[in-house]
């Protein structure tokens, strides 16, 4: 259960080649919940950052029997989250980094190869170049014009507010060509900031959550409808999300709920600071390992473990600073 400026401790450090599948992970998932069950520690969430092997070992996690499950439903609105509770261990839910489902969404947006329509309005390339123009945009050009799709910075200027005042007129009513973008935007960072706000409740979390699902379902559900009825005009394919994304969202959406019962249900004593759940914490380790040394191997990076905890601990309690090379861009 994560605790808020705790240091995060490395339990174990495996190579891979980057090739793994969706079975040899869930192999690593699997063994490591037996050895929480024979060792009684609280597991509530298992993050990544949205790789698909990840999520779809994730997504069998999940799926894994046991006595008992977490679950909300309601039939009328088909909705029904569920999630393993594990003897000795506890609820055990998929996280997706709220972080990289942000580039994900931008990403998507961004890519060219999809026009995604809403209604009478689209969102696409284009519209970010023309909101770049804006006097007020708080985007820079290399946020449009050979972006880096990793960075979190430029993510963050996407979808920050005052990257939506620009698609206002005057008026303050949204520009009919931006009125695509305007959702989108919206209810992307909705979803994403339900988890990095830190000064809202969780009643507020889950009402966040759930307008970003229904409204994912009910696009969807339209572009499909679309689809059937004019085949030659537009697609899900062409005019929607990636099916991946679609999955990297929604399940934000539902993991977010079950987070919410979780910590009411079983960890009613512990703060509840969704901003911590994700694959961060191992970002910033690999990070702590780079400030050490640039460049290592996998030897040199199990000899770092002690120093890093130390660096990470120090950084915690702000006795020291971290101090990021100047070729890295990052929003807050």
């Amino acid at each position: 259960v994560p605790l808020p400026k705790f240091p995060s401790v490395i339990i174990a450090l495996l190579p891979n080649l980057g090739s793994d599948k969706m079975e040899s992970i869930l192999d690593i998932h699997t063994l490591l919940l037996d050895f929480a069950q024979e060792l009684k520690l609280h597991i509530i969430s298992i993050g990544s950052d949205g790789a698909q092997v990840e999520f779809n070992a994730q997504t069998q996690v999940q799926q894994i029997s046991t006595p008992s499950r977490l679950r909300i439903s309601y039939s009328p609105y088909n909705i029904d989250f569920n999630c393993p509770i594990f003897p000795n261990i506890g609820p055990v839910i998929q996280v997706q980094d709220p972080k990289h489902a942000k580039k994900t969404g931008r990403n998507a947006a961004m890519s060219g190869a999809r026009v995604l329509s809403l209604n009478c309005s689209t969102v696409g390339f284009g519209h970010f170049t023309k909101l770049l123009t804006h006097p007020e945009s708080p985007m820079y050009k290399c946020d449009i014009y050979k972006l880096d799709r990793q960075d979190n910075g430029a993510a963050y200027r996407i979808f920050c507010p005052k990257n939506l005042k620009c698609c206002f007129d005057p008026n303050n009513k949204i520009k009919p060509e931006f009125e695509g973008t305007f959702v989108y935007l919206f209810i992307i960072g909705e979803l994403v900031d339900s988890y990095l706000n830190r000064n809202i409740t969780p009643i507020e979390r889950i009402r966040m959550v759930m307008i970003s699902y229904i409204f994912l379902r009910i696009w969807r559900f339209h572009i499909n409808m679309l689809a059937r009825k004019y085949p030659e005009f537009i697609s899900s394919n062409q005019n929607f999300i990636a099916s991946q994304t679609f999955a990297i969202l929604t399940s934000l959406a539902e993991s977010m709920v079950l987070l919410v019962k979780a910590h009411r249900d079983f960890y009613n004593q512990y703060p509840f600071v969704p901003w911590i759940h994700g694959s961060e914490a191992c970002e910033h380790f690999f990070g702590a390992a780079r400030q050490v040394n640039a460049d290592f191997d996998f030897a040199e990076l199990l000899d770092m473990v002690p120093k890093i905890g130390h660096y990470t601990k120090a950084l915690n309690s702000k006795e020291i600073s971290f101090n990021k090379d100047k070729s890295v861009r990052e929003g807050k």
